[in-house]
């Protein structure tokens, strides 16, 4: 399975990512989120147009996951 991330390197969500990815030696293509690059956001905001990071992209079908929280009760 071809699997990207979408991302910055600075973010602590991504970089939790990376840790499990790199830990259990997961193939992956970093995508490095570069907020001064028009072409790269607009590409990012097609994935996730609320622009939180990671994005994670699985497949060739392109399935999206995306950051999501857990309510606290």
């Amino acid at each position: 399975m071809n699997l990207q991330i979408y991302g910055h390197p600075f973010s602590s969500y991504c970089q939790k990512v990376l840790i499990a990815l790199y830990e259990n030696a997961t193939p992956f293509q970093f995508r490095h989120i570069r907020w001064d690059d028009a072409l790269c956001v607009a590409e990012f905001e097609r994935l996730w147009p609320l622009k939180r990071m990671p994005v994670l992209v699985a497949g060739a079908a392109g399935v999206v996951l995306r950051r999501c929280r857990r309510s606290r009760r």
